[in-house]
């Protein structure tokens, strides 16, 4: 019964000692490209209806509010926000900066979900499904207790990077064909 107990607690202990909290998943980068990337995409001029602006990579995840600030607010998901970053780093293959604007419509009674729409899409169709998978997952908070906006648009900065060698990413393409 004891050494039971000790192997349950072994692999418990071990378990939240190599977990990291997801906080501390996503850092701030310190790679130049990304840096001025991240600056020129969030520098330019606001698109009208735009609220939110994201910027994300396989190494970031940044939202930025524009317009109805007090009124609309995103809640923090850390989690959710790796899991994005760790999807578009599969597509880590070329060098690549991708924007694309989606409309957001939500409930005004419930402050839930109601639609999402691509008004301009990115080049990348698969980047597409990703950014509304992501946008399905934001969670939306109105501090004033009045839903407002009901309808905007949150434009998404997607920078790939290229980080399999020629080789890795024959093979690559070789076992996606068969």
């Amino acid at each position: 019964m004891v050494f039971k107990r000790s192997i349950i607690f072994l692999v418990i202990s071990s378990f939240v000692f190599f977990c990291k909290s997801p906080q501390e998943q996503i850092k701030e980068t310190t790679n130049p490209k990304i840096i001025k990337t991240k600056n020129d995409f969030f520098g330019r001029e606001k698109q009208k209806r735009e609220v939110f602006r994201i910027f994300a990579s396989s190494e970031n995840f940044i939202i930025e509010q524009l317009a109805y600030e007090g009124k609309i607010e995103i809640s923090s998901d850390p989690g959710g926000e790796r899991s994005f970053t760790e999807d578009i780093g599969k597509y880590d293959m070329v060098d690549l900066f991708v924007t694309a604007i989606f409309s957001v419509e939500i409930y005004p009674d419930s402050g839930k979900l109601a639609k999402i729409r691509p008004v301009r899409p990115a080049k990348v169709s698969e980047l597409n499904k990703l950014i509304a998978e992501d946008i399905t997952r934001l969670r939306f908070k109105f501090p004033g207790k009045r839903v407002e906006p009901v309808k905007f648009n949150i434009q998404y900065g997607v920078l790939l990077q290229k980080k399999l060698s020629e080789a890795e990413r024959r093979k690559l393409l070789e076992d996606n064909v068969r």
